[in-house]
């Protein structure tokens, strides 16, 4: 089948954000031919037999160039994620209209299956439900974890500033400064590509009274991420909202313990197998690392749960039968 993988967005987004680069991998294992199409106009020119589309936010511009070609859209992502109804009104309009085109919405989220169809204008019997996946042959706990014996602390997030404010990336280093002043040999690495918020950023670590003990790396690698993963001392995403939480899975994946808010989709990906916040605030954070740091004995017993619960649960096998199945119902007469 000729799959036209639609993401408007830049490509080198396909491998910084390992969820598209996981999908496109997966189709093309089905013995698909996947090519990566980033404008409608493409779309309408090429001959292709079904659309993937990630996002539901510019369907209303993919969607008339595959009605045209009478392609079938199969589309997947997050709808909401608690940004919806901060949108002015023409663009939820846009959205919405846009949920009309897709002959299946496979959400990857299981709390939006109660939520979502209510807030979007979904084809009725339309709606399924694939949780993303995580390359666990890759993705997998190193030979030694904190080898220099230093209690190490990990957030990867893109330095967009929506981006850092919803991840509380803020929050983190203030709450790491108030914990190096009680357990000064603790260290934090914040990882991720640069945004609109990186400079923000880089003052508060400067600002923080803890900049010495905080590593500010901006974007690495995969390969520097599965190792930085691999040898932390603990995953810190503490969110106030998260439509799945791809990088607390790739940590749990590493055998990291992970420090998590029990908020949207993290409680389904994490279930009792990491550390959650008592408030979702710098102080919860600050109180969850004191805890964290003072009972490190008890976290490799927990990263080693994370990970086995992430092979059980969010291993490549699963999205690549649901992938599978629905492209032969959206292509089905």
């Amino acid at each position: 089948m000729r799959i036209a993988f639609c993401l408007y967005a830049p490509a080198q987004r396909l491998r910084s954000h390992e969820f598209y680069g996981v999908d496109v991998d997966l189709l093309r294992s089905l013995g698909h031919q996947v090519t990566i199409v980033h404008s409608p106009l493409r779309l309408a020119a090429g001959r292709f037999d079904l659309a993937f589309v990630w996002w539901w936010n510019y369907l209303a511009l993919w969607g008339p160039a595959a009605l045209a070609r009478g392609i079938p859209i199969v589309a997947t992502g997050v709808f909401d994620d608690g940004v919806l109804d901060g949108w002015p009104a023409w663009k939820r309009l846009t959205k919405r209209v846009g949920t009309r085109f897709p002959r299946l919405n496979v959400l990857v989220s299981r709390t939006e299956m109660e939520t979502a169809p209510a807030r979007a204008w979904f084809r009725p019997g339309s709606v399924r439900y694939s949780p993303l996946a995580v390359d666990t042959s890759v993705f997998k706990p190193g030979p030694s974890r904190t080898p220099d014996g230093v209690f190490t602390i990990l957030n990867v997030a893109f330095q967009e500033t929506p981006n850092l404010e919803r991840k509380m990336v803020f929050e983190l280093v203030e709450a790491f400064a108030a914990l190096h002043r009680e357990h000064p040999g603790t260290r934090l690495v914040l990882a991720g590509a640069r945004g609109t918020g990186t400079e923000a950023l880089a003052r508060a670590v400067r600002e923080s009274g803890a900049r010495d003990a905080i590593e500010f790396l901006g974007e690495i690698g995969r390969e520097e991420k599965i190792r930085r993963m691999q040898r932390c001392s603990l995953y810190v995403q503490v969110s106030r909202s998260e439509g799945f939480g791809l990088a607390i899975a790739e940590a749990m994946a590493c055998g990291a313990p992970v420090l998590v808010a029990p908020t949207g989709e993290v409680p389904v990906v994490v279930d009792d197998c990491g550390v959650y916040v008592d408030q979702v605030s710098a102080e919860g954070i600050h109180a969850a690392l004191r805890t964290c740091v003072e009972r490190r004995a008890e976290l490799p017993a927990l990263g080693a749960r994370a990970r086995a619960r992430v092979e059980s649960t969010f291993g490549l096998g699963r999205r690549r039968a649901d992938l599978e199945a629905f492209l032969r119902e959206a292509t089905a007469g």
